[in-house]
């Protein structure tokens, strides 16, 4: 029980305990803010939006995002995480992640010192124990008794509390650790809290392993007499008073410690790839002058944006049904909006993505056979 509770501390100290969010991670927000979120190169024609816009945004219906999925999940994670006092008010406080972290701290925490309990107690039960040269344990009635407990084993039972002792306290740092920094998503902070306090009830698990021999004989014992008086202030016990306190005080050194300043890492890498102006693209010559725009310089809303053409026409091409038919003389044909390249592969397709107003002029008046210099300047 020992060795693996051991090797699972060694393990959350290691490898899930470590800081989330460092200054490293939070510098790559900004750098991918700068160098893609608002690059001209990523803009979205049919919205009027810089990728960072999309990103933030989080509406995958009207504004889909093609890349940056991790960047995408990040702000749902900070946006879920962090309190939303602006549209929540002083209530979202208590819906937030900080206040999930406390109570799966509380929880785990409250697991710990159960289990610290049952080592004082069975320490206390031993040390009231007469000590002789040998263990006795004698028959009473249908149970058994422990007469005296030998010193050698006296000693070596208070030891074992010891390691065990120092383990489960030493655990509980490196689980709180681990509830607060390995992951902000609220499912995880829950189900991570759980999953701990496994790691306690290992020993039960083992006791399955006894001979029922064993079994019979723990079972039949009957309890050590403790103490007839106890350590009390104001007629409250001091060792439930002192888990207390442990409680309190630890829970207030791991906010202070583990969660304000990841809130504070949270809301950093949350500005760095939200905060300010997001609605502007930009480019740069080959000076590398850089040229920005506004991402929607019309301000049309999303409802006017789906109301222009080209929204039904490229629909028109993924649903071909939906193309209306017209009489031409005396053929039906469909009056798809769309205009198509035949037989020329994609290239065309590519080149229009980036001509010029004059350009596409000429693209239009090539395929209507003919050049109408007054209509296209």
């Amino acid at each position: 029980n020992m060795l693996t509770m051991a090797i699972f501390l060694a393990i959350v100290y290691v490898a899930l305990a470590q800081e989330n969010y460092t200054d490293a991670e939070i510098e790559g927000y900004k750098v991918w803010r700068r160098n893609i979120g608002q690059h001209v190169k990523y803009y979205d024609k049919l919205t009027f939006t810089a990728l960072s816009e999309r990103i933030c945004v989080q509406d995958t219906v009207n504004y889909p995002v093609e890349m940056s999925d991790s960047k995408a999940s990040d702000i749902g994670l900070f946006q879920a995480y962090l309190p939303d006092f602006e549209n929540q008010g002083f209530l979202a406080i208590f819906i937030s992640g900080p206040m999930l972290c406390l109570v799966s701290l509380m929880a785990w925490s409250l697991t710990v010192m159960q289990y610290v309990h049952s080592i004082l107690r069975g320490a206390s039960a031993m040390w009231y124990l007469p000590k002789t040269s040998r263990t006795r344990v004698l028959r009473a009635g249908e149970g058994f008794k422990v007469e005296s407990v030998s010193r050698s084993r006296f000693l070596f039972f208070e030891i074992l509390l010891v390691c065990r002792f120092t383990i489960c306290c030493t655990l509980w740092y490196g689980g709180c650790v681990y509830i607060a920094q390995y992951s902000i998503a609220l499912g995880d902070i829950l189900l991570n809290s759980v999953a701990l306090a496994v790691v306690l009830g290992i020993d039960a698990n083992f006791y399955q392993l006894v001979s029922a021999r064993m079994k019979n004989l723990v079972s039949n014992i009957e309890p050590v007499p403790g103490p007839r008086n106890r350590c009390k202030l104001s007629g409250v016990d001091l060792k439930a008073i002192l888990l207390f306190v442990w409680l309190i005080g630890g829970l207030f050194w791991i906010m202070m410690q583990e969660v304000l300043p990841l809130m504070g890492r949270i809301s950093k890498a949350q500005t760095h790839l939200c905060g300010g102006n997001s609605s502007f693209v930009y480019s740069l010559d080959p000076f590398y002058l850089v040229y920005s725009s506004d991402s929607n310089p019309w301000n049309q809303t999303l409802a006017e944006l789906m109301d222009f053409p080209h929204i039904e026409a490229i629909e028109e091409l993924i649903y071909p049904d939906s193309v209306p038919n017209v009489k031409w003389y005396d053929s039906v044909v469909p009056a798809g909006i769309a205009m198509e390249f035949l037989g020329q592969g994609v290239s065309p397709v590519q080149r229009v993505s980036i001509s010029t107003q004059k350009e596409a002029t000429d693209n239009l008046q090539d395929m209507a056979g003919t050049i109408c210099g007054g209509a296209f300047p």
